[in-house]
C-alpha cells in the first residue's frame, strides 16, 4: 500500500471518528485508488457506507472475509449490517464466529453484549461484556456495554454509575460521554444530559450526533423553533449524513408537514441513493399519507437487494393492511414472525390484523406478548390500554396508562389517550386538562390541539368568533385534524355555513384533501342533499383500509338520505368488512338496519356500538343495554310483535306503490306502533305522490280548536312578548307569520338565549312569543280543557312538557314552533312561503321531526296529536319521551291520516337538506354537557349521534 493510501486511509478513519461518513465517501470517490482495491481500502469503503446505513457495504465485507478469512473487522462488519436491517440471528451469527476467530479480540464480545441485551438475554451478555473488559482492562467499551446492561434491566442507579464510571475513566471518549447523556435523559436529568451533549459537542465539533442530540432535547423541552434549527444544522453538518436527516424528517412529520419531511428525504436520497434506512423511512412517510402505490414499489426494490431485510418487510406489511389486504398482510406477516418470532412491530401489527377481523382475544395475545418481550417498548402498552378500554376494563386501562407514565414519562400518547377516555365518558373538564398535560409534553401535538378545542367545546368555552379566530391562525399549517376540530366546533354550534366555508377554502388551497373531503361531503350533504355530497366525494381519493371504510360510510350516508336503504346497507357493509371498530359504521348500519326491518341485523350493529361504549358508560353510571337507546327501544317495539315485524318485512319486497295499501291497513289496526308508521311514510316518499285529498270533517279534538280571528289575547309573563295582532297574520289557509319557543324556566342559559335571539335577528317582521313553565301553564287553563292543563302537570320531563306545549300552541295559536336549540341561519319566510298549512320535514328512522314545526290554526294534524298526547300522558304510558309525545307520535299520527286518506295536500313534508339552509338544529349548548338534556334525564341515548344531520 502506497504512501499516499495510507494517509487517505487515516484521514478516512479520522473523518469516521468525526462523524462526517459522509464527507468520508466523497473524499474515497475522488481518490485515485488502485484496482483491485487492497484489503484495507476495501474495508474502508465498507466500514464508510456502514457508518451511513447503506447495504452496499455487506459484498465488501464478504469479499475482505474471502480474501482473508482471519479478518476479524470483516466480519463484524457483517454483524453490524445484519443488525441495521433487523436480521438478529445473522448478527449473533456473525459475531460469534469473529470471537472464535479471533478469542482475544474484544469487539466480537462487545457486538454479542450488544444483540444478547437488544434481545433480552441479559445473563449472556453480562457474561460478554465481563469477559471483554477482562481481555483489556483499560477499555471503556466493555464498561460502557455494562451500563447499557443495567439500564436495559431497569436498574438505573447501577446505569448510571457504570457509565459515569466509563466517561470518568475516557472522558475524551465521544461513544461514553453520548450515552452518560441518554442516561440523564432516561432519568429525567435533563440539565446534565444537555451538559454531557455540549461536552460531546465540544469533543467532537464537528460530529453531527450531539448536535442532532440537542435538537431532540429542544423538541422534548416543547422548543420546536431550536429543534428545528439544530436538526437542520446537523445535516448542514454532514449532507451525507442520514441519521440527522433523518431526525429533520421526523421533526417535520411530527408538525404534520409530511410533504417538507417527504421532500428532506427526497434530498439525502440524492446524496446516498441507496441508503436503506432513509428508503424505508420515505417509504412509510409516503404510506402514512396514502401514496400507497410509491411506497409499495420503494419496499420492493429494498426487498428485491435484500429479501431478508425485517423492517422492510414488516413496513410492506403495514402498507397491505392499511389497502385491506389482510390475507396477503398476514402470509408475509407469518414470514417476519419465522424470523423474529417477538419482533416488537410484527406482534402490533398481527395484534391490529387479528382486532380488524374481530379476534379481540388474539389482538390481546399479540401485544402482551410484545409487552413481555419488550417491557420498555410504550406501544404494546398504549395499544392494550385502547383495546382493554374498549372491552369494557377501564380500569385496566387506567393502570396501563399509569405504568406507560413512570416508563416513557416525557410521552404525550399516554394523555392522549385519557383525553380522548374523558371525552368518550362525558367528563370534557378533565378530558381538557390531559390535553393540556399532553401539550406540555409536546407544545405542538396536533392531536391535543385538536382534543383541547372539542374539550373546550363541550364545556361551554368556545364561541364561533373564538373558533373562527383560532382556525384563521391554523389555515397555514399542515395539520388538518386541528382545522377539522375548529371546523367540528362551527358545525356543533350551528354555524354550518361557516364550517364549510373553512374547510372548502383549505380545500381550493389544495390542503388535506384526504382529511378534508369527508367533512366537506358531511356538510353539503346536510346544506344541500344527496346529489351535491356525491359530487364533493368525487374528489376523495381514499389509500388506507381506514379511508376507505370512511368512503363507504359516505356513500352509506348519502343512499339513506337519498332513501336508497339497500344501497346504503350494503356500503356499510362494505365500511365494515374493513374496519369493523368504526363506531359510526355500526350506528348507520343499525339504522338502516331498522329501516330495512332487518332486526338480527340492527340488534348486532346496537350491540357492537354497546360494547364499544362499554368502558364510557361504566364512568357515567349509564346502562350498556341496547334497550336504553332511541333505536333500541324502537327495535324492541317491533320485535315484541313478530307478526307484525314478518308481515312488514314481508311486504318491503314489494315496490313501494304495491306495498302502501297493505302497510296503511296495518297502520289501522296498530295504531300506537311506530314501526309501521315509519314503513308507510317510507313508501310513501320512494312513490313521491303527493298527500291524498283530505275530506271536510270535524278535528278529532274540536274543543281546543278556536275560531279563526277570534280570542282573547296571550296572558303576560316573564318570557311572553307576542306583539302585534296574532290573529290576523297571514292569510286564512297559511302558517301565521309568528314564531314560538319554550324554556321550562324564566332565565334560559347565556348560549341557549344566543339562539333564540338568532330567530328574532333574522325574521324581523315575524311576532316571537317565548313561554316557560309557568306562562305555558297560565295559557292552557285560560285556552283548553282542564284535562290538558292536568297532562301538563303530570308530565315527568321538562322536553315531556315542551312537546305537549307546542301541541296546544300549534292547534290553537297557528305559526312556527322551534325548539330552543335551534339556530336560525336564514329568514325563514322562504322556507314558509312555498309550504302548505302545515310544515314539517323528515329526520332520522324516516320520522317526523318536531323541533320544527308550523301549521295553521287549529290544523287536524295537530288536533289529533294532542288528543293522542294527553291520552298517553293520563294513560300514564312510561315510553321514551321521543315515542310517548315528541316525534314518535307525531310520526303515527301522520300515518294514521295517510292511512284514512284525510292527511291533504296542504301538509309539506321536506326533506331535510331542504331545512337546514334555514336552520341548525341541535346545537350545542351547555346545559347538555351537564347531563340535563331529556335523553340523560331518561337515562337513553339515540343510537344515530353520528349522523351528518345532528352536529
Amino acid at each position: 500500500m502506497s504512501n499516499s493510501e495510507v494517509e487517505l486511509i487515516a484521514d478516512l478513519r479520522h473523518l469516521l471518528n468525526r462523524g462526517q461518513a459522509a464527507e468520508a465517501l466523497r473524499r474515497f470517490d475522488l481518490a485515485d485508488l488502485p484496482q483491485p482495491l487492497t484489503n484495507d481500502a476495501l474495508l474502508m469503503r465498507a466500514n464508510i457506507l456502514r457508518a451511513l446505513g447503506d447495504q452496499a457495504a455487506v459484498p465488501l465485507y464478504f469479499e475482505a472475509v474471502l480474501r482473508d478469512p482471519g479478518c476479524v473487522a470483516a466480519r463484524l462488519g457483517l454483524g453490524v449490517m445484519a443488525r441495521l436491517r433487523g436480521d438478529r440471528r445473522a448478527a449473533r451469527t456473525f459475531f460469534r464466529v469473529a470471537s472464535i476467530v479471533a478469542p482475544n479480540d474484544i469487539w466480537p464480545l462487545v457486538e454479542l453484549a450488544v444483540e444478547h441485551r437488544e434481545v433480552g438475554e441479559f445473563d449472556e451478555a453480562r457474561a460478554a461484556a465481563l469477559k471483554a473488559a477482562e481481555l483489556a482492562p483499560q477499555a471503556v467499551a466493555p464498561r460502557l456495554q455494562l451500563g447499557l446492561l443495567a439500564r436495559a434491566r431497569g436498574n438505573d442507579t447501577d446505569a448510571l454509575e457504570q457509565l459515569q464510571a466509563a466517561v470518568a475513566f475516557a472522558p475524551e471518549d465521544l461513544g461514553a460521554r453520548l450515552e452518560l447523556a441518554q442516561e440523564c435523559r432516561r432519568t429525567g436529568q435533563l440539565g446534565a444530559y444537555e451538559e454531557h451533549l455540549q461536552a460531546a459537542r465540544r469533543i467532537a465539533p464537528t460530529h453531527p450526533m450531539p448536535v442532532l442530540q440537542l435538537g431532540l432535547l429542544a423538541r422534548q423541552r416543547g422548543d420546536r423553533n431550536t429543534a428545528m434549527a439544530l436538526l437542520r444544522a446537523a445535516v448542514e453538518a454532514d449532507p451525507y449524513d442520514p441519521w440527522a436527516r433523518l431526525e429533520l424528517a421526523r421533526e417535520h412529520r411530527h408538525l404534520d408537514e409530511t410533504g417538507t419531511a417527504v421532500r428532506t428525504l427526497r434530498d439525502g436520497l440524492i446524496y446516498q441513493p441507496r441508503n436503506v434506512l432513509m428508503r424505508l423511512e420515505l417509504a412509510r412517510f409516503l404510506r402514512l399519507s396514502g401514496e400507497l402505490a410509491e411506497a409499495e414499489a420503494l419496499l420492493s426494490a429494498i426487498l428485491l437487494e435484500q429479501p431478508e431485510y425485517a423492517e422492510a418487510r414488516f413496513e410492506l406489511v403495514v402498507l397491505l393492511a392499511d389497502r385491506g389486504e389482510a390475507e396477503e398482510a398476514q402470509a408475509r406477516l407469518a414470514g417476519v414472525l419465522k424470523l423474529q418470532p417477538d419482533h416488537l412491530w410484527a406482534c402490533v401489527i398481527q395484534s391490529q390484523l387479528a382486532s380488524r377481523t374481530g379476534n379481540a382475544d388474539a389482538a390481546e395475545a399479540w401485544l402482551r406478548r410484545a409487552a413481555e418481550a419488550h417491557p420498555l417498548a410504550p406501544e404494546p402498552l398504549l395499544s392494550l390500554a385502547e383495546l382493554t378500554w374498549r372491552g369494557g376494563r377501564p380500569d385496566e386501562s387506567a393502570a396501563l396508562l399509569m405504568r406507560l407514565d413512570s416508563l416513557v414519562p416525557a410521552d404525550p400518547r399516554p394523555w392522549l389517550i385519557r383525553g380522548t377516555q374523558a371525552m368518550e365518558a362525558e367528563a370534557p373538564a378533565e378530558a381538557a386538562a390531559h390535553f393540556l398535560a399532553a401539550l406540555d409534553r409536546n407544545s405542538t401535538s396536533v392531536a391535543a390541539r385538536a382534543g383541547l378545542v372539542a374539550a373546550r367545546l363541550a364545556e361551554g368555552e368556545l364561541d364561533p368568533a373564538s373558533i373562527l379566530a383560532g382556525a384563521s391562525a391554523i389555515v397555514s399549517e399542515e395539520a388538518p385534524d386541528v382545522l377539522i376540530a375548529h371546523a367540528h366546533a362551527l358545525r356543533q354550534l350551528g354555524w354550518w355555513r361557516e364550517a364549510l366555508e373553512l374547510v372548502s377554502a383549505a380545500l381550493q388551497r389544495g390542503a388535506f384533501p384526504k382529511q378534508l373531503v369527508p367533512m366537506v361531503v358531511r356538510l353539503r350533504l346536510m346544506l344541500e342533499g344527496p346529489e351535491a355530497a356525491a359530487e364533493a366525494l368525487q374528489a376523495y381519493r381514499p389509500a388506507t383500509a381506514e379511508q376507505r371504510a370512511e368512503e363507504a360510510l359516505l356513500r352509506g350516508l348519502i343512499a339513506a338520505e337519498a332513501e336508497a336503504l339497500d344501497d346504503a346497507a350494503a356500503h356499510y357493509a362494505k365500511g365494515l368488512a374493513l374496519n369493523p371498530h368504526h363506531t359510526s359504521l355500526h350506528q348507520e348500519a343499525a339504522r338502516t338496519a331498522l329501516l330495512r326491518l332487518d332486526l338480527v341485523a340492527a340488534r348486532k350493529h346496537l350491540l357492537a356500538v354497546a360494547e364499544q361504549g362499554r368502558s364510557a358508560r361504566r364512568r357515567t353510571g349509564r346502562s350498556s343495554n341496547i334497550s336504553q337507546s332511541l333505536a333500541g327501544q324502537l327495535l324492541d317495539e317491533l320485535a315484541l310483535d313478530t307478526v307484525l315485524a314478518t308481515h312488514l318485512r314481508e311486504l318491503r319486497s314489494l315496490p313501494a306503490a304495491k306495498r302502501l295499501a297493505p302497510v296503511a291497513a296495518l297502520v289501522l289496526a296498530n295504531p300506537d306502533n311506530t314501526g309501521p308508521a315509519m314503513q308507510l311514510l317510507l313508501a310513501n316518499r320512494e312513490v313521491g305522490s303527493a298527500a291524498v285529498a283530505l275530506p271536510t270533517t270535524k278535528s278529532p279534538f274540536e274543543k281546543v280548536r278556536l275560531p279563526q280571528g277570534h280570542g282573547p289575547s296571550m296572558a303576560s309573563g316573564t318570557l311572553c312578548r307576542a306583539s302585534g295582532d296574532p290573529f290576523q297574520t297571514g292569510s286564512k289557509d297559511s302558517i301565521p307569520r309568528r314564531i314560538c319557543q319554550y324554556w321550562d324556566t324564566a332565565d334560559p342559559p347565556a348560549d341557549v338565549q344566543v339562539l333564540m335571539a338568532s330567530w328574532r335577528e333574522h325574521n324581523p317582521n315575524f311576532s316571537i312569543e317565548y313561554f316557560d313553565d309557568r306562562t305555558a301553564h297560565s295559557f292552557l287553563l285560560k285556552h283548553c280543557p282542564l284535562t290538558v292543563a292536568q297532562a301538563f302537570l303530570r308530565c315527568r320531563e321538562p322536553a315531556m312538557r315542551s312537546d305537549l306545549f307546542r301541541l296546544v300552541w300549534l292547534a290553537q295559536r297557528g305559526g312556527l314552533y322551534v325548539d330552543a336549540d335551534d339556530r336560525c341561519l336564514a329568514p325563514v319566510e322562504g322556507l314558509l312561503s312555498s309550504s302548505g298549512s302545515v310544515l314539517l320535514y323528515v329526520e332520522d328512522f324516516a320520522t317526523i321531526g318536531n323541533n320544527l314545526l308550523g301549521a295553521m290554526p287549529g290544523h287536524p294534524v295537530f288536533c289529533t296529536a294532542l288528543a293522542w298526547a294527553v291520552e298517553a300522558i293520563h294513560r300514564g304510558d312510561r315510553d321514551l319521551v321521543w315515542l310517548c309525545t315528541g316525534p314518535g307520535l307525531l310520526t303515527r299520527v301522520i300515518a294514521k291520516l295517510l292511512a284514512e286518506g284525510t292527511l291533504g295536500p296542504d301538509v309539506t313534508i321536506l326533506p331535510r337538506h331542504r331545512v337546514h339552509p334555514f336552520v341548525a338544529m341541535h346545537c350545542r349548548t351547555s346545559y347538555k354537557a351537564r347531563r340535563l338534556h331529556w335523553m340523560d334525564r331518561s337515562g337513553t341515548h339515540p343510537i344515530s349521534t353520528g349522523h351528518p344531520v345532528h352536529p
